[in-house]
């Protein structure tokens, strides 16, 4: 064994190198023997401090001690290796910074146990930190690539050994991160080893970065995945990044639609060779979306594709970046608000619900505008986080929803119409009791005066009442033009009192028919007068159907019930008027469709009411009872 003295002379003349040499005990403290002077400069104590007892394992980072002391012990338990490496590691300067070290060494042994450690420390830390910028740089992109499911994997080119996987990896193979990084590729990949490496070569001599392999899952499937690998250089080491697409499905199709995409593919490879980094390879999917796409930031466009350019009729980039979207918009959107606060609104939404979808008027460069669909996505990076934002032009869409809807309105305003003279009978009954009271008082009048017992307190009496029965009438009139008003706002309200009126509107027009009413009471949202009208077409179908049976058998009772369910927001309207033919039941809601003569109906009593009930976000069904129809409105 070398004295210690000759060692602590020899170190001392490499004082002014950049290597630190040592020599320790092999015990748990890693008691330092001897050290070279310039290891102040390395960590800021100096040689004296550790000869006096500073161990160096009280130097190491807290994070990195295990590792290093299980590296030790596989060294010296297991390989009996008498020259060792470590893997980089940090360690605490006394100034409380941290530098990364590399250490390469020498193990002594006696009696088959290790006894001294001969070594040397050198700073790696500027290395590191360039290593950690260039690769922070490439992450910027990957990180991009990897939040939208592609299949990441780091492999050693030696041994095959899977270094790294990501979460996508997992999900697709089948195995756990910890599992895959206890594997090598060729346990995934289902060829052959010397088949693999043909492949391989023929890749290589094609000039060509990807590869087409059949991957086996942890369930036995195996899928036809599209490798793409890149050299990469982490510290000394040189490794594989792998990003895998599975194409299963889409060999079936090449398969099928070989001679048609031989041009296509040609183009593909052609471009993806001028593509060889993560960002390039971001960049195609980036241009090959279905449709137009934006990057943003703070309500700032970072990027767009040719596609988004087409849709604001633009032909450069930097016409867009650095621009809002209220930029592209008119002052106001089509509900009245500004376009700059629903910008903000919805941008605020996606950043902390992580995805929005709405509707956004913009203007072309030409001046026109246009209605666009946006799907927006918060994607997180390593550095921060931006909004995806897929957007594709719904102008004509938009237009013909609202052709249909004016569509259906005048429909409903034409029903309506259509309706008056039921309604004008309805008033004509209500009146007439009023009117006979009314003309009842004038005569009682007209007798006081010529029996000279006409009074002033008789006068009042009878003008009092008469105003009471007109004012009756003033009100039915003021409904019948609220029924017949359009709406155009949409407010809360109860349905029980809107059902309980129709039932009074129609009650006299149906004096040998009993209507029942049970049940609870709910609000909805919509359009009352509306809802009225679906209850008064239900009810109208009702009694028409209940008359059409009185005439095979006039000894029927005519029963209509209806039931409001508010713990299942649902109203039942059921008849004892025969039913529905199940010949014509799946066609009972389609417009103009009916049974009975032209005269005597237009087929759109049930298509008005379940074009309502779904203008209320709602719904209607049927289906047969014992002796009639029931027909359910669902809230």
């Amino acid at each position: 064994m070398i004295e210690d003295e000759k060692i602590i002379g020899f170190l001392d003349r490499l004082s002014h190198g950049p290597l630190v040499f040592f020599k320790r005990k092999a015990d748990e403290q890693w008691t330092v023997l001897a050290i070279s002077e310039n290891v102040n400069d390395l960590c800021g104590y100096t040689k004296q401090q550790f000869l006096d007892g500073l161990h160096h394992r009280e130097i190491i980072h807290p994070e990195d001690i295990q590792r290093i002391v299980q590296e030790m012990t596989f060294y010296t338990d297991v390989q009996r290796a008498t020259q060792y490496r470590h893997q980089p590691y940090r360690i605490i300067h006394r100034d409380g910074s941290v530098r990364w070290v590399r250490e390469y060494g020498y193990v002594e042994y006696e009696s088959n146990r290790p006894t001294f450690i001969y070594g040397y420390l050198t700073d790696i830390t500027t290395q590191k930190n360039n290593v950690d910028a260039l690769m922070m740089e490439s992450l910027k992109y990957r990180s991009f690539f990897e939040k939208h499911s592609s299949i990441f994997l780091l492999i050693d080119p030696v041994n095959g050994r899977i270094v790294k996987a990501n979460r996508s990896a997992a999900l697709f193979y089948g195995y756990s991160i910890e599992e895959l990084e206890q594997m090598s590729i060729s346990q995934i990949n289902a060829l052959p080893r010397d088949e693999i490496k043909r492949r391989m070569d023929e890749a290589e001599r094609l000039r060509r970065n990807y590869f087409i392999f059949p991957h086996r899952l942890a369930s036995g499937e195996v899928r036809t995945v599209e490798v793409h690998s890149t050299p990469a250089q982490i510290y000394d080491r040189q490794y594989l990044f792998s990003i895998i697409h599975d194409i299963s499905d889409r060999v079936r199709l090449e398969t099928e639609l070989k001679e048609l995409n031989q041009d296509l593919q040609r183009r593909v490879d052609e471009e993806i060779l001028r593509r060889t980094d993560i960002l390039r390879r971001y960049q195609l999917l980036f241009e090959r979306a279905g449709g137009a796409v934006f990057i943003l930031q703070n309500t700032v466009y970072l990027d767009c594709n040719d596609a988004a350019l087409a849709l604001f009729g633009l032909s450069d980039r930097e016409q867009i970046k650095g621009r809002h979207p209220h930029d592209f918009a008119p002052p106001l959107q089509i509900d009245g608000q500004s376009s700059e606060e629903r910008a903000t609104q919805v941008f605020a939404r996606a950043e902390h619900e992580g995805r929005q979808q709405f509707t956004y008027l913009h203007r072309r460069a030409d001046g026109n505008a246009i209605n666009v669909h946006v799907d927006l996505s918060r994607v997180d990076l390593d550095e921060g986080y931006v909004l995806y934002a897929m957007c594709k032009d719904v102008t004509a869409e938009t237009e013909k929803e609202k052709q249909k809807s004016e569509t259906e309105r005048l429909l409903i305003q034409q029903a309506k119409t259509a309706a008056m003279g039921d309604m004008l009978g309805a008033i004509a009954h209500q009146w007439k009791q009023p009117l006979n009271a009314v003309s009842l008082m004038m005569q009682y009048l007209s007798e006081l005066s010529h029996g000279g017992g006409l009074t002033t307190e008789a006068v009042e009496s009878v003008v009092n009442d008469a105003t009471a029965q007109l004012q009756y009438m003033s009100r039915t009139i003021d409904d019948f033009r609220d029924y017949l008003k359009p709406e155009t706002e949409e407010r809360e309200f109860r349905v029980r009192s809107s059902i309980l009126e129709c039932v009074e509107i129609v009650h006299d027009q149906m004096p040998d028919i009993v209507i029942e009413t049970f049940g609870g009471d709910f609000e909805i949202v919509g359009y009352p007068n509306r809802f009225k009208q679906a209850i008064l077409n239900l009810l109208n179908n009702a009694r028409d159907a209940i008359n059409q049976r009185r005439i095979a058998r006039p000894d029927v009772r005519g029963r209509i019930v209806i039931d409001v369910n508010d713990t299942l927001r649902k109203i039942d309207i059921s008849d004892n008027g025969g039913g529905v033919p199940d010949d014509i039941a799946d066609r009972i809601f389609e417009p103009y469709f009916t049974t009975r003569p032209i005269e005597a109906g237009t087929g759109l009593g049930l298509y008005i009411v379940k074009m309502i009930a779904e203008s209320m976000r709602g719904g209607i069904r049927h289906h047969n009872r014992r002796e009639g129809a029931c027909f359910t409105l669902q809230f």
